[in-house]
């Protein structure tokens, strides 16, 4: 596993999730099809977080990545983005900052007790900006 002080530089300046795993996805030379395999992670869900749609990660992805990666979590870690905003009055159409349109993305799942859930997300094609409905 490497550490920060055995990264080159240009991986340390990247400021997003996005960046920071398509730059080590490179340095490691894997296509995305070898990386799914390597984590099995979905290739669909590799492509969302490499084109910041994801912008944070599950601890089990988290060390996935790390571990295909060869790097310690806390280098993914660093540049996730965890910050959501209420959305009780919130247009869902436009981003506030880049007054773009959002993008939606449903989550599926079961909670504890094996009962369907569903998470809503909305992303902006070009900022970090998020908003989850419940």
């Amino acid at each position: 596993m490497k550490s920060k002080l055995s990264l080159p530089q240009f991986i340390l300046e990247t400021k997003t999730l996005a960046n920071r795993i398509l730059a080590l996805r490179n340095l490691n030379n894997l296509s995305i099809a070898e990386l799914s395999k390597l984590t099995k992670i979905k290739v669909q869900q590799l492509e969302d977080i490499e084109s910041g749609l994801d912008t944070w990660l599950s601890v089990v992805v988290r060390q996935k990545l790390a571990n295909a990666l060869k790097v310690e979590p806390v280098i993914i870690q660093e540049v996730e983005f965890q910050s959501y905003q209420d959305i009780k009055y919130i247009d869902k159409e436009t981003c506030p900052t880049c007054n773009l349109k959002l993008i939606k993305k449903t989550y599926h799942g079961l909670d504890h007790n094996s009962l369907d859930i569903e998470l809503v997300k909305y992303f902006c094609p070009k900022c970090p900006y998020v908003i989850s409905e419940n």
